[in-house]
C-alpha cells in the first residue's frame, strides 16, 4: 500500500555537484506511478564543503545505515563506483529497496541505477533529466526493448506480487515473444502483450501468470498475484501477544484458502485501534488499521452477534470482527464468520464487492 509521501536524500559527493544537486531538489516533489509522492528532499554532502542548509556527514556508509531504510529515493550526485559501494551492504529485495539514481555533476547524465520498476527509478531518471536538460539512462530490457514489464502493470492494477523468484522466468518469456498463460477469472491485470487467458490453473510446468485472493498453488515457474480485496475484521482481548496475533492471522489464511497478500485492511472497534498486538500486526504487514465507533458497529447485521460485546458498550448485541470487516470491505456479505482464535481473539473476512482492489 503507497504512502502518502516517501523521503528523498540528495547526495553532493564532490564540491562541484552542488549545484546540480540543488537543481535536482528544485525539481521535488514528484509523484511516482503509484501514486507515492516524493517530498522535497533532503541535502547532504561531506562536512568538509557542506552548506549549512545541508545534513551534513564525514563516513557517507554511516548516512545510508542511518536513512537508506525507509526511504523513497536516493540520488547520488558524482562518482557510481562510490554509490554503489555506499549502498551495497544495504541491499534487500527489489520490492523493498529505494530508487537509486547516480547523476553526473553537470548534470548530462540521469542514470537509473536501482528499483527501475518497482521504486518507479527509472520514471523519476526520466523527469529529473527533463529538469536538468541531461538524458536518461535506463538499462531496463522491459524499457529499451519495449517489451511489457509486467511488475509495472501488477502494481498500476493494485495488485500484489507474491512470486517475486520467479519473475525474472516470466519477463524473460515475454521478451523473447513465448506466449504466457495468465489465469485471471476477476479480469484484474489490465491486458499486457504476451499474456494469454486461459480458463484453469495452467500447468505447472513453464512460466505462468494467476491472479486471484484465493491461496494459488505454487509452481517452479508460476507467478502468483494476490487482489487486495478483503477486509480482515479482527477482535482480541487486552494486551495479548503480538506475535500470537500475528501467528494466528496466517494461520487463519491458511484454513480460509486466502493468500495472506490479499487482506488489505484491517478493521476492528475504535477503543481496539490502539491495542499494541493490532497496531504491530498492521504495521509488519503494512495495512492500514481501520476502526468503527461500537454504535456503528453495532447497526451493522451479522451472522453471530456477542451478548458480551453488547453489554460491554451498552448496546444491542453485535460482532466486533464481522460488522468491522463488513464496513471495511464496504461488503453486504461475510466470506468468512466469525472465527474464534487461541480461546483469545477472533477474526471475519469481507470481500469487497465484485473482487474489486480495496484502496
Amino acid at each position: 500500500m503507497p504512502h502518502a509521501s516517501g523521503l528523498c536524500y540528495c547526495h553532493a559527493l564532490c564540491r562541484d555537484a552542488l549545484p546540480t544537486a540543488r537543481a535536482v531538489l528544485a525539481a521535488l516533489p514528484w509523484r511516482r506511478a503509484d501514486g507515492l509522492a516524493l517530498d522535497a528532499g533532503t541535502l547532504t554532502a561531506p562536512r568538509r564543503f557542506a552548506p549549512s542548509d545541508a545534513l551534513a556527514w564525514d563516513s557517507l556508509g554511516n548516512l545510508m545505515t542511518s536513512c537508506f531504510r525507509g526511504s523513497a529515493a536516493q540520488i547520488f550526485v558524482g562518482a557510481a563506483g562510490i554509490a554503489v559501494r555506499a549502498i551495497a551492504p544495504h541491499l534487500e529485495h527489489k520490492s523493498r529497496d529505494p530508487a537509486v539514481l547516480v547523476i553526473d555533476p553537470a548534470g548530462r547524465h540521469v542514470v537509473s541505477l536501482l528499483s527501475g520498476h518497482w521504486g518507479d527509478a527509472n520514471g523519476l531518471a526520466r523527469h529529473l533529466a527533463r529538469a536538468l536538460g541531461g538524458e536518461a539512462v535506463i538499462t531496463t530490457a522491459s524499457d529499451t526493448l519495449d517489451c511489457p514489464a509486467l511488475d509495472m502493470a501488477v502494481r498500476r492494477a493494485g495488485l500484489r506480487l507474491v512470486d517475486w523468484a520467479h519473475l525474472p522466468a516470466v519477463q524473460a518469456a515475454l521478451l523473447e515473444s513465448r506466449p504466457v498463460p495468465l489465469y485471471d477469472p476477476l479480469q484484474c491485470l489490465p491486458p499486457l502483450s504476451g499474456l494469454v487467458a486461459v480458463a484453469a490453473l495452467p500447468p505447472e510446468e513453464g512460466p505462468s501468470v494467476c491472479v486471484h485472493w484465493h491461496a494459488l498453488p505454487p509452481a517452479p515457474e508460476r507467478v502468483r498475484v494476490a487482489v487486495p480485496c478483503l477486509a480482515l475484521g479482527v477482535g482480541c482481548r487486552k494486551d495479548m501477544s503480538p506475535s500470537l496475533l500475528r501467528d494466528s492471522f496466517f494461520a487463519f489464511c491458511r484454513a480460509a484458502a486466502v493468500a495472506p497478500e490479499a487482506v488489505a485492511a484491517l478493521a476492528t472497534v475504535t477503543e481496539k485501534a490502539r491495542e499494541p498486538a493490532i497496531l504491530a500486526l498492521a504495521e509488519s504487514l503494512s495495512l492500514p488499521l481501520r476502526h468503527f465507533p461500537a454504535p456503528v458497529l453495532a447497526t451493522v447485521p451479522t451472522p453471530t452477534p456477542s451478548v458480551a460485546a453488547g453489554k460491554r458498550f451498552g448496546l444491542p448485541p453485535f460482532s466486533v470482527c464481522e460488522a468491522a470487516a463488513l464496513l471495511a470491505a464496504d461488503a453486504s456479505d461475510l466470506l468468512v464468520p466469525k472465527t474464534a482464535m487461541r480461546g483469545c481473539l477472533t477474526f471475519a473476512l469481507a470481500v469487497a464487492k465484485e473482487g474489486s482492489p480495496i484502496g
